[in-house]
């Protein structure tokens, strides 16, 4: 696990969510001038090593949704939206990098927080962590090598389709295709060169992060979008299950965040007119139940 540049043990204690004043009986405490709407108190007797810090995994490599730049420094959709949140909150924000197939058990283990990674929203997912307001819409699509031929979904069927280890395309494809034979690849890399070897016959990613990563390749041209999938998905940051005050907080800085305009403006950065993918913004922040 990597904390911002430098390398740690799992064994390493991390502060556990900042617990909620009106979680437990306080103290008495002299009067003083009531907090912000959004503000929270750390537990700090629980939270002795990362006292006051928001502990949150995010990916490496997810551009535009969360990525490191050669200097180390974790930024993105997620990342810029996350800063957001802990400013509101009032606890400083340590980012932890943790891989993709450990999101959930980093949620359950209590070794982080959060997780903003561009984290879709399931139902398989949902039984086991919790998840904040809906903060990004964007299909999921498949690719196949031009030279193949292929110009509809239906024509996949039987073939294998790659997808990325630990997300959730594999399930989406299965619904339409019910005979498609499902590879995992560990990497984007790794998915173009299953297509140009013949070793995949598709490959089904998230649109943006697809075309992003296609964008270092220099030979995107021979990839074709099929246009007959196109499956919608909803991505929030990951909560640990029956956290209900931090979904809470989280929400209520998210949702602040939409109405103040602070959220269009990272939108823009990361998908507006001068960015690498850009897109118009259809959604609006909403909070689940």
């Amino acid at each position: 696990m990597v904390v911002l540049g430098r390398r740690v043990s799992d064994k390493v204690s991390i502060c556990q969510i900042p617990t909620f004043a009106w979680q437990q009986p306080a103290p008495p405490q002299p009067r003083r001038k009531a907090p912000e709407p959004l503000a929270v108190k750390v537990d700090r007797v629980k939270c002795q090593e990362a006292r006051g810090q928001l502990v949150v995994g995010i990916s490496d490599a997810i551009p535009p949704f969360t990525f490191r730049r050669a200097s180390g420094e974790p930024v993105g959709y997620d990342v810029d939206l996350v800063r957001g949140v802990a400013e509101r909150i009032g606890v400083k924000l340590e980012m932890v990098s943790i891989a993709e197939t450990e999101r959930i058990s980093a949620l359950q283990q209590g070794k982080v927080d959060l997780v903003a990674s561009t984290f879709t929203r399931t139902p398989e997912r949902e039984r086991d962590v919790d998840f904040s307001a809906t903060m990004f819409y964007s299909p999921q699509v498949i690719i196949v090598d031009k030279a193949s031929g292929v110009t509809s979904v239906k024509q996949l069927a039987g073939h294998k389709i790659g997808v990325l280890r630990g997300r959730t395309a594999d399930k989406n494809i299965l619904d339409v295709i019910p005979t498609a034979q499902i590879v995992f690849v560990d990497s984007y890399a790794g998915a173009f060169s299953g297509l140009k070897e013949k070793k995949l016959d598709g490959f089904a990613a998230d649109n943006l992060v697809l075309r992003t990563n296609l964008k270092k390749e220099n030979d995107a041209e021979r990839y074709f979008f099929i246009p007959d999938f196109n499956k919608g998905r909803e991505a929030g940051f990951g909560i640990k299950k029956g956290e209900t005050a931090l979904k809470n907080a989280v929400d209520r800085a998210l949702l602040d965040m939409e109405a103040s305009g602070e959220a269009a403006k990272i939108f823009d950065v990361w998908f507006g007119p001068k960015s690498n993918v850009p897109i118009e913004q259809t959604f609006k922040f909403q909070a689940n139940q």
